[in-house]
């Protein structure tokens, strides 16, 4: 299960922006998925989450500039 993150409040961007986040961990493999993607039962999402954050909210200030 997905745990609820909150991100900050973001700038405006000046054009929109879409961004794909891979979740690597899958309770099944899907016969169609080409992804790098992993069969696990135990898997810390809560930190995985707080850690993609972290990296995103570093990618953000770096944008800045």
């Amino acid at each position: 299960m997905m745990p609820d993150v909150v991100m900050p409040e973001a700038k405006q961007a000046a054009a929109p922006l879409g961004l794909y986040v891979h979740w690597p961990f899958c309770r099944a493999k899907c016969p169609y998925c080409d992804f790098n993607s992993h069969l696990r039962d135990r898997v810390d999402h809560t930190r995985w989450a707080a850690a993609l954050v972290r990296e995103l909210e570093t990618l953000a200030e770096q944008a800045d500039r």
